[in-house]
């Protein structure tokens, strides 16, 4: 099986629209008709395929920004579930047409947000060979620790977070359920066949939503890295994609997200040594605009028993025995439950979530207790039942 699946991946905004151009593997069998069904039946959900050359896929769709952008400004309860329930029936959508989920871009770098319509836009790859899953549970998990909850409204996120661990794997009529339990009207609204072109004007949406505007859009539409001035055609945008004359979008954590959403051995290359984002072995480094190169490390378990090094690559990083489940395989230990604990990272700090384990979590001897995150730091030592493990950042 195929393991490498982007091999680049690049963003511009032209004429009110935004590109995202994505190189592939050539080893990857791509059929254009699977993104296209998906466009002509659900307009702006996906980003239409402009033009496919070799495995060079460049894709386009209306203007908005990028929905971590999004998540940076408040969100209320309503909007925190009008944007997971997108996703979730994104997943319906495509598996009702016969795709695969594992094709879209799980990043939350790019997946768009419209601050009209309030509609997500996803970038599906029209790969027909075989490669690894993606988890779903990820970009979820992604947008929960990146969602910044509206005053007086925080208790939302950390009971959906704590109803999401206990999933064992992506279930979307259960995640509705729960969305319908919080507004019947969100899951309503998202399945209708008009949404997209009108928004529905709830008192407990983003204060400020006047014309189908929000308090971010005062910023402007697209950050720094994605604005330009000038745009080339498509045709002539894929030709400087060969010669690497355009700009990577640069974002320290793109590489690492990227890679554990899709696979855990993608990779993204370039070789213009101004702006640029690599991925070796789970260790994004990245190339400042002077050219001084900074590794960006992640934070480490080392494995008492075994010594071996366990890169923390992703926001929420899950430890147990089910190599179905989990992102590391406890191996050799029966004590260890099947989802045993999360190591949770959230704006440089870390923290451990014991998932109801039959055996206990500790830090330094103390146990830990269930469905509760409890900071970690730098040379504590976390024990998983009777596994030791170093904590170093």
């Amino acid at each position: 099986m195929n393991t490498k699946i982007i091999k680049k991946i690049k963003t511009k905004v032209k004429q009110g629209k935004i590109v995202v151009i994505v190189k592939l593997f050539p080893e990857l069998v791509i059929n254009p008709n699977q993104t296209d069904l998906l466009t002509k039946k659900y307009k702006n959900r996906f980003f239409a395929l402009g033009s496919l050359k070799k495995n060079k896929l460049v894709f386009s769709n209306q203007k908005g920004i990028s929905l971590s952008n999004r998540l940076k400004n408040p969100l209320s309860k309503y909007d925190f579930f009008f944007i997971i329930e997108q996703i979730v029936d994104t997943v319906k959508k495509i598996e009702k047409e016969g795709l695969l989920r594992n094709n879209f871009i799980i990043d939350l770098n790019y997946v768009y947000f419209n601050e009209v319509t309030k509609e997500l836009s996803f970038v599906y790859l029209p790969i027909v060979s075989c490669h690894a899953n993606i988890d779903v549970i990820t970009l979820i998990e992604q947008v929960i620790y990146a969602a910044k909850p509206a005053e007086k409204q925080q208790n939302y996120l950390a009971e959906f977070n704590c109803f999401i661990k206990h999933l064992e794997q992506f279930d979307a009529e259960k995640i509705e359920s729960y969305i319908s339990m919080i507004d019947q009207s969100i899951v309503d609204l998202i399945s209708d066949e008009n949404f997209g072109r009108q928004y529905p004007s709830k008192n407990n949406s983003v204060e400020g939503n006047k014309a189908g505007k929000t308090n971010d859009e005062q910023t402007d539409i697209m950050s720094d890295d994605d604005k330009t001035d000038l745009m080339p055609d498509i045709d002539q945008m894929d030709l400087m994609i060969d010669n690497d004359q355009t700009d990577l979008m640069e974002n320290d954590e793109l590489a690492n997200t990227l890679s554990n959403g899709l696979d855990n051995n993608v990779f993204i290359e370039n070789n213009n040594d101004e702006s640029t984002c690599l991925l070796n072995d789970n260790e994004a480094i990245n190339l400042s605009e002077t050219g001084q190169n900074t590794k960006n490390k992640f934070p480490v378990l080392v494995r008492s028993f075994t010594e071996e090094v366990i890169r923390i690559n992703k926001p929420v990083f899950r430890i147990g025995k089910d190599e179905n489940c989990v992102d590391y395989v406890v191996t050799n230990n029966i004590a260890i439950s099947r989802s045993h604990a999360d190591i949770i990272s959230r704006n440089g700090r870390y923290f451990v979530f014991d998932l109801r384990s039959k055996n206990k979590s500790y830090i330094n001897n103390r146990v830990l207790p269930t469905e509760q995150e409890v900071e970690i730091f730098n040379g504590d030592v976390l024990k998983l039942a009777n596994e030791d493990f170093l904590f170093q950042v």
